[in-house]
């Protein structure tokens, strides 16, 4: 058993460099550029490829199954980096891109390797790592998508409110990229519940977003802390509107909240995510003696 069990973690901890096919990395061919250049782009080549997930460097050509040929060209102020993909003697797939300098080849050397190994193509597989300078020229706008403001609305339902019922959520933001999978976040929250009763759940928080990946597309969690104004109402009554706390039952205090979403186009200006979020009061309510709490649904618009 004990033997069955080392087999296993050993497969799961080594299986990957294991099971990796093995790439042979030719020296770059340097066209209108000085040796040095070439030489650092066959440098970036192989750090390129062994960050790639599946794939290993070896230096022994024999026992390679993918050999990369590389040609980097100078045109006029900028660089054209040419890969090719090679399996038994034979070209199966070849991409080539601009760099605007030298300062920009380690960014398009990472996604020629990327495009070159996938057998896809280099335009529209950046992520939120590896945007060029002329990308950003362009519109891509990775200097602007470091930080992004978002507004985001849908359905939520409140619970230990005395009102139970589902109604309509609000949220707004900002979001600070600190680095390819951690953004800071600082975010407001309007839940409001109509009807012949009605509660609202207003926030004001900070918190921590991480993606489980840098492309430009990818899920997250995020946790935040808040200071909360929570309060619901009896239409009975002839107290004034929740909005000022004057209300049946109160809860005004810190709260956390947890929100689980998929984010798309991360590394452009502009993009759009899906989130399951809920809010919990640490503070009870003042006449019931429970934590409210809500749970929501939001599409959010990033620009």
């Amino acid at each position: 058993m004990k033997c069955v069990i080392g087999i296993l973690l050993g497969i799961l901890l080594f299986g990957g460099q294991v099971f990796a096919e093995s790439v042979y990395i030719l020296k770059t061919k340097a066209v209108g550029v000085d040796g040095t250049a070439a030489n650092t782009v066959h440098e970036l080549i192989i750090t390129a490829v062994d960050e790639q997930e599946g794939f290993k460097v070896t230096e022994d050509k024999t026992k390679a199954k993918i050999i990369l040929k590389s040609k980097i060209l100078k045109l006029g102020e900028a660089y054209i980096i040419t890969l090719y993909k090679k399996k038994k003697g034979k070209t199966v797939f070849r991409e080539k891109m601009k760099a605007s300098s030298l300062e920009d080849m380690d960014v398009v050397t990472a996604r020629v390797v990327k495009a070159v190994l996938s057998e896809t193509r280099a335009k529209g597989n950046e992520d939120v790592d590896t945007v060029t300078a002329d990308e950003v020229d362009r519109g891509t706008r990775r200097k602007i998508a470091v930080r992004s403001r978002y507004f985001g609305f849908g359905p939520g339902r409140s619970k230990n409110l005395n009102i139970d019922r589902s109604n309509y959520f609000f949220q707004f933001g900002s979001e600070r990229l600190l680095e390819s999978k951690f953004a800071l976040v600082y975010l407001g929250e309007w839940l409001e519940v109509d009807g012949p009763d009605n509660a609202r759940f207003i926030t004001a928080a900070i918190g921590g977003k991480y993606f489980f990946s840098k492309a430009k597309h990818a899920p997250f969690v995020h946790v935040n802390l808040g200071y909360s104004l929570i309060s619901a109402q009896d239409d009975s009554t002839n107290l004034s509107n929740t909005f000022f706390g004057f209300s049946d039952d109160t809860a005004n205090g810190f709260t956390v909240g947890f929100e689980l979403g998929y984010k798309f186009f991360r590394s452009s200006n502009a993009g759009v995510g899906l989130s399951l979020i809920h809010r919990l009061s640490f503070k009870k309510t003042s006449i019931s003696d429970v934590s409210p709490s809500f749970t929501a649904v939001a599409i959010n618009l990033f620009h």
